[in-house]
């Protein structure tokens, strides 16, 4: 409801079929896929047609795996597929197993563009786990037309996990962007949109009248 009213889409990421019978019977348009979601076929199946709009992050998978799971969703109207990087910066699940932090060397933007010219007929995006900013913002710079980003309140104070009721500061919100940083980060990929431009070959009014004068010399001569 406050979504609703927020105007902010509600967008869920079920586990399994039934998790995402449960999307159906709300009937809600579009649905998210994790990572370790790719090579579930009995979901993908289940998805393929029953939802309009599918994001799809493909962290883990092979390109053999990609292409399989897109092939699956041919019924999905709009599917965007999401580059990511299945690891996370440092905290205590990781530093247990002796993880390093997720560096941005690891982000690996060139893979997202290889997804585009792989799949040109479907629209490709970027689901971060880096910590702060710079990577969503240089993923739109590289083309991403859609960014995934955890967010969280406060990444200082440890959340109650649904299942069993204790406390974590677990790898996703180790790496959340807190409200004033999300403001930022938008604020930024609006400047990389104006950066950008049309797709269009056009030079500005400035160009066009200091062409006259910067190429006056070569002008022959009459």
């Amino acid at each position: 409801r406050y979504g609703a009213e927020a105007g902010i889409a509600v967008l869920f990421t079920p586990e399994n079929e039934d998790t995402a019978r449960w999307l159906v019977d709300r009937r809600l348009p579009a649905v998210k896929l994790a990572s370790a979601s790719l090579v579930d076929e009995a979901l993908l199946d289940y998805v393929n047609g029953r939802f309009s709009t599918v994001f799809m992050s493909t962290g883990m998978g092979s390109l053999d795996e990609v292409n399989a799971a897109v092939l699956r969703l041919d019924r999905v109207s709009d599917l965007y597929i999401l580059h990511c990087i299945s690891e996370y910066p440092t905290g205590p699940l990781l530093e247990t197993r002796g993880l390093r932090a997720l560096a941005h060397g690891d982000v690996r933007l060139n893979m997202m563009r290889m997804l585009m010219h792989l799949f040109p007929q479907h629209r490709v995006g970027f689901s971060d786990h880096t910590a702060g900013i710079l990577a969503p913002v240089a993923a739109v710079a590289a083309g991403a037309v859609v960014i995934e980003k955890h967010v969280t309140l406060d990444r200082e104070t440890p959340l109650r996990h649904f299942r069993d009721g204790g406390a974590y500061l677990g790898t996703d919100h180790v790496l959340s962007l807190e409200p004033h940083e999300l403001k930022e980060m938008v604020r930024q990929i609006r400047e990389v949109e104006l950066m950008l431009g049309p797709w269009r070959w056009e030079r500005s009014e400035g160009e066009q009248l200091l062409a006259g004068f910067l190429r006056e010399r070569f002008q022959p001569d009459r």
